[in-house]
């Protein structure tokens, strides 16, 4: 195949995938399906969807995908997950911790809608291609939702060269870990289709995988694409409105079936091609001259030509197509290696070495205690370095260990322990080429009482004790007349394990605490837990529910309460569990601007203050 027809089916990838994101972006986030023909409403371009923003800010400026960081929290602000990773980057943590501390969202579908930029960036490099989306999905996701955005860079990058679908969906397997249950997602989908089901019938075997998926979920969005791949029967029109009408993360799901078909194929119907404002020609002039060089080695391999993918409803294999020995595409070296990489380090890249730290204890530290620090150093080169790390703290900051000269070997890992002990701050190691530096972050501090009788489901709307009164010293009767007492605990961030407190049985707990917030601005609290709550704020009740299910945390109804904070502001939080354990509710502010909001100082409420 000849660079210039390459680039055709490039050209036609991107079209793919601005029309599958552009398609999706009404409805995303929804959880229900719907049926879709066309674009609703009809735009004026290309939608403004996570996926695209990312991939102008990172064309033609990321110098090394350590970098993409720097060049994501430029973004502005358009989605759950990336509101929790714009935090933590914020905060001095970097991928791929900031993708994984503390995110409700880590596993959903978001940055799958990123992966065809990397694979359509460097077609025909699959593993390059998986290896950059991994770097960036690190940034806000972790997980399945990393490795789902890996699978379709590489699927991607494989399509123009491959003779099927299916040989697309192989190679993005690859890149998949053993464990990855994306893995079995795949058959899965391909068994609904073969056996004749409906895409209707194949979703729902998706949202039943595993005991149970969200829509919005990695691993359902990925079925989603799938099934729009394999039911849309070659038609673009058909795959992408399957695949975006799945609903959950429709821009990701519309986004990636439209991308791998279209660079199949290499053409789009002229309706759904959308003005990109100068984007496609700009990300298709970025592979060419990437691309060049490495494709220009492969021009003498005859490519098979592609047809009409997929056929869909039958029960036989689609006839096998002839194509050309695909093993350039399913190198995996540098992906081997990501899947041994801990999601809790946060690395940069510092001169020709990489560097970092992670948290062996936790990384948030409670007032005045020591925090662990373990710093990393790695070496991608094949020569051995030398290095004197200078590790020291901040002002009020005081840093112990025992850092020498060391030596680093080829593509070897140097490892550092520390303990510092200060309130705020940070711990920096440094390096010739640059300086790491770690944070000193601090905890959510809640008071928390409780079980209280849940006998029947009856505790929801029985008032005990700190309902009516809040006595921090006070000895309650709590569930069969136990005495107990308000305790203060910390939590690293918005996810709180609450589970313990029940003592393995239904029940009544209160979390309280009064916080002072820096802004003068609105705040909104969102509370949102698997079973029922109530939310006072300053002694009003201003939210309540009682409902089991799986929540997914939004700052909206019914989980979000909007208040104007005071000197010190008193929340208390009453929540329920029924006979079954309670997974984490999540608890965090956000400001008028959608962006986290961490309150400067907590205490405990006091009725007598």
């Amino acid at each position: 195949m000849s660079f210039d027809q390459v680039s055709v089916k490039v050209r036609a990838g991107v079209q793919g995938w601005l029309a599958g994101t552009t398609l999706g972006a009404p409805f995303d986030g929804k959880p229900d399906w719907r049926s879709i023909a066309f674009y609703t409403p009809i735009p004026d371009g290309v939608a403004d969807t996570l996926p695209v923003l990312a991939a102008r800010a990172y064309l033609g400026r990321a110098k090394d995908q350590y970098g993409l960081c720097d060049l994501y929290a430029e973004i502005p602000l358009v989605e759950d997950a990336q509101r929790f990773a714009l935090a933590n980057l914020s905060r001095g943590l970097r991928a791929p911790l900031s993708g994984s501390f503390e995110n409700p969202f880590a596993g959903d579908g978001g940055a799958m809608g990123r992966g065809p930029f990397w694979g359509l960036l460097f077609a025909g490099r699959p593993d390059l291609a998986a290896a950059w989306a991994w770097h960036d999905a690190t940034i806000d996701h972790s997980g399945e939702g990393v490795w789902a955005a890996c699978f379709w860079a590489a699927a991607v990058a494989a399509a123009p060269f491959a003779g099927s679908i299916s040989e697309c969906l192989q190679i993005g397997e690859g890149v998949l870990p053993s464990d990855s249950e994306l893995r079995k997602v795949s058959p899965a989908m391909i068994q609904a289709w073969q056996g004749g089901r409906t895409w209707q019938d194949a979703r729902e075997i998706a949202l039943r995988w595993g005991g149970g998926k969200l829509p919005d979920e990695a691993v359902a969005t990925h079925a989603f694409a799938l099934i729009g791949c394999l039911f849309g029967d070659g038609d673009f029109g058909r795959t992408v409105c399957l695949a975006a009408g799945c609903g959950g993360r429709s821009v990701s799901a519309g986004g990636c079936a439209g991308a791998v078909l279209a660079a199949g194929t290499g053409a789009v119907p002229s309706d759904w091609v959308l003005d990109s404002g100068g984007f496609e020609e700009k990300l298709v002039g970025r592979f060419e001259v990437l691309g060049r060089g490495f494709l220009d080695g492969l021009a003498s391999q005859e490519a098979a030509p592609v047809e009409e993918n997929v056929e869909g409803g039958g029960s036989e294999e689609p006839p096998a197509e002839k194509s050309v020995d695909l093993s350039f595409l399913r190198s995996t070296e540098s992906i081997a290696r990501l899947h041994r990489q801990p999601m809790s380090l946060s690395l940069q890249a510092v001169g020709e070495l990489v560097a970092g730290f992670r948290f062996p204890d936790g990384v948030v530290s409670d007032f005045g205690k020591p925090l662990a620090i373990g710093f990393r150093i790695e070496n991608p080169g094949d020569v051995p370095v030398e290095v004197l790390p200078e590790i020291f703290g901040s002002d009020g900051v005081s840093v112990a260990h025992r850092a020498g000269r060391i030596r680093v070997e080829a593509f070897g890992v140097a490892n550092i322990a520390a303990v510092a002990s200060g309130d705020d701050g940070f711990v920096s190691m440094r390096l010739e080429g640059g300086e790491v530096r770690a944070p000193i972050l601090r905890p959510q501090v809640w008071w928390t009482v409780g079980p209280f009788d849940n006998r029947e489901q009856e505790g929801y709307d029985k008032a005990f004790a700190p309902e009516r009164e809040m006595k921090p010293h006070a000895v309650l009767s709590g569930r069969s007349a136990m005495a107990m007492r308000w305790e203060r605990r910390i939590y690293d961030g918005c996810l709180f394990d609450v589970e313990s407190l029940f003592v393995n049985a239904p029940g009544v707990i209160y979390l309280a605490t009064e916080a002072r917030f820096e802004i003068d601005d609105e705040v909104t609290l969102v509370v949102a837990s698997p079973v029922g709550q109530v939310v006072w704020i300053d002694g009003e009740k201003r939210n309540w529910y009682q409902d089991t299910h799986r929540p997914v945390p939004r700052p909206e109804e019914p989980y979000a309460v909007t208040f104007s904070p005071k000197e010190w502001t008193r929340f208390l939080v009453k929540l329920t569990r029924n006979q079954q354990p309670v997974q984490p509710t999540t608890i965090y502010f956000i400001g008028s601007d959608g962006r986290l909001v961490f309150p400067a100082e907590f205490r405990v409420p006091d009725d007598e203050r």
